[in-house]
C-alpha cells in the first residue's frame, strides 16, 4: 500500500501541525496503482484525483510504500 502525506500553507494544514507538535505533515492519502490519490477534502468529503493534481497543491509531499499485514483487509 502506498500512502502519501503532505503538508500546505493553509491555515488549517498550520493549525493541523501545530497541534501535533509541529509534525512534518498535516494531510495524508492513499495512492491508488492507477497513479491517483484518495484523501479526505474539507468541503467535498472523500475524493480522487491524480497525483500530479494533488502534489501540485500542497508545498511538501512524502510517499511511503507500507506492507498490509492483512492484505484482503487493507491492514
Amino acid at each position: 500500500m502506498r500512502l502519501i502525506y503532505s503538508r500546505s500553507r493553509t491555515p488549517f494544514g498550520l493549525l493541523v501541525r501545530a497541534a501535533s507538535w509541529w509534525g512534518q505533515w498535516s494531510h495524508c492519502g492513499i495512492v491508488t496503482g492507477d497513479g491517483t490519490v484518495i484523501h479526505a477534502h474539507a468541503l467535498r468529503g472523500v475524493v480522487e484525483e491524480p497525483l500530479p493534481e494533488f502534489a501540485r497543491r500542497r508545498l511538501a509531499t512524502g510517499v511511503h510504500e507500507r506492507v498490509a499485514g492483512a492484505p484482503r483487509r487493507g491492514m
